[in-house]
């Protein structure tokens, strides 16, 4: 089997769903409970932090946050170890915050390697014979969103996407979110801190496995 070409582009990101306060998530605040260095903050772009909206370019991660959500996210996936201690660092330090539910993403931009191969993946993904290819003229792929039930310690969703790629052409993006959903929100913080922790190295490298199973069985299986 042939390797997965590098991704062009690749981005890890958290995201919590509860009640919070935008206001609170100022650089010093991150300096204050140990989260981040001094030098860390002193880097950090302060787009707005208020009541309504904290948003704050830090070094290695963006931070975006809204009375009911909040995301972190990465381009640099080296520096996801640094994404997953500070998500676990600000459940910790309020971990009194209703948290309704937690997704941990990624999502690949990848080079396919020819317009032909393009075609192959989405023909492959949404097959257009059956009903496209008698309605429309030259019918393409747009999207695919896939989910499946999680069960087990942290229930929810696996929700993958594969669409074509805005930033490279021809290629391909695959989006994967491993979603959990508490039952209460009172005193939820600490369990998305176990999900966190447990399900991290596999959640991170989700949308991976998917495009590395698309190109092996779709474009190198049919070359061999």
């Amino acid at each position: 089997m042939s390797q997965l070409p590098d991704p062009a582009s690749e981005e890890i990101s958290v995201v919590l769903v509860g009640s919070l306060n935008p206001a609170i998530f100022h650089p010093e605040w991150f300096v204050r409970q140990g989260l981040l260095s001094l030098g860390e903050a002193d880097r950090a772009e302060t787009v707005v932090i208020s009541p309504q909206v904290a948003d704050v370019r830090f070094p290695d991660f963006g931070l975006q946050v809204l009375p009911g959500r909040l995301s972190v996210r990465t381009s640099d996936v080296s520096k996801a170890p640094r994404i997953h201690d500070l998500i676990i660092g600000i459940l910790t330090k309020l971990s009194h915050t209703p948290v309704s539910a937690a997704g941990l993403n990624q999502s690949l931009h990848i080079a396919t390697e020819g317009e032909e191969n393009w075609h192959k993946i989405g023909d492959a993904l949404a097959p257009k014979g059956l009903i496209w290819g008698k309605l429309y003229e030259r019918p393409g792929l747009l999207n695919i969103s896939i989910q499946s039930p999680r069960k087990g310690s942290f229930p929810g969703t696996t929700n993958i996407t594969v669409q074509p790629s805005a930033l490279i052409t021809p290629g391909v993006m695959v989006t994967s979110n491993i979603e959990f959903r508490t039952a209460d929100q009172v005193g939820s913080a600490p369990k998305v801190v176990e999900f966190v922790q447990n399900e991290w190295s596999t959640a991170i490298k989700e949308a991976t496995q998917v495009a590395e199973l698309i190109f092996s069985e779709i474009l190198w299986q049919q070359t061999t």
